[in-house]
């Protein structure tokens, strides 16, 4: 079993727009595992009127994927989690206890709009440290106030949050603004987590490959393994500091 994990992956068929079929969601794992990590976790969107389910759901939905896992070559573990979009009805949400974090551990993973930081980003960040909760963001480098001034990005973890990369950005599958951005954070060391947030076999093919080769050029071994096993497996399992 690898050591690398991927907190951020839409690996789950038949929960939101990431994998369309049980034949993607093992194409998905399998290319993680080949890739070296041994946990990938499942974090499907919820957003509401768009994508809603609970963690029940998503732990029936990994159980029935035992045979597949059974299957491959190399190991792996599938956990449970969410990518939870920051809109108006999060704080409902987040007084009602309705967070479920990123395997065993405290951090919950969420998004912002692509556009705008909404003003209320900050005190987001503040009511889920309230509820003994750490706020992992999501690829900010794709946020256009983040693209266009990445220092952006360093206000909100001042903020509260923990920062989550994408892979995919550091090979401009999302434009060069993002490129960008992203290699910015990691020379200055404002980068916490990376994950592949891979929807397809296709999207995963080439944040495991082209990416992680990315990365691994920028940030070195040593920073390879902070950011993919050191920091993401406390994360699972326990809290991660800033730094």
């Amino acid at each position: 079993m690898g050591d690398f994990v991927d907190l951020h992956i839409h690996a789950m068929f038949g929960f939101d727009d990431g994998a369309a079929a049980l034949e993607e969601t093992r194409e998905i794992i399998r290319l993680a595992a080949q890739a070296g990590f041994g946990t990938v976790v499942a974090t499907p969107h919820v957003m509401v009127g768009v994508y809603e389910h609970d963690r029940a759901k998503l732990n029936d939905a990994i159980a029935a994927l035992g045979p597949e896992l059974a299957s491959l070559e190399t190991p792996v573990r599938v956990l449970p989690g969410a990518e939870y979009y920051l809109d108006e009805h999060f704080a409902g949400r987040l007084e009602r206890g309705e967070l479920y974090p990123l395997g065993a551990g405290k951090h919950v993973l969420v998004e912002l709009p692509m556009l705008r930081i909404p003003p209320l980003a900050r005190d987001f960040a503040f009511k889920l440290r309230i509820k003994g909760m750490i706020p992992i963001l999501a690829h900010p480098e794709r946020y256009g106030d983040v693209t266009r001034s990445p220092e952006r990005a360093v206000e909100l973890r001042e903020a509260g949050y923990l920062i989550q990369l994408n892979l995919g950005s550091l090979v401009g599958m999302y434009g060069r603004g993002p490129r960008k951005a992203a290699e910015w954070l990691l020379k200055k060391n404002q980068v916490d987590f990376v994950g592949s947030d891979a929807h397809t076999p296709k999207q995963a093919e080439q944040t495991y490959g082209e990416g992680l080769a990315a990365l691994r050029h920028v940030v070195g071994d040593e920073g390879l393994r902070r950011l993919l096993v050191d920091n993401a497996s406390a994360a699972v399992a326990g809290p991660v500091k800033n730094g």
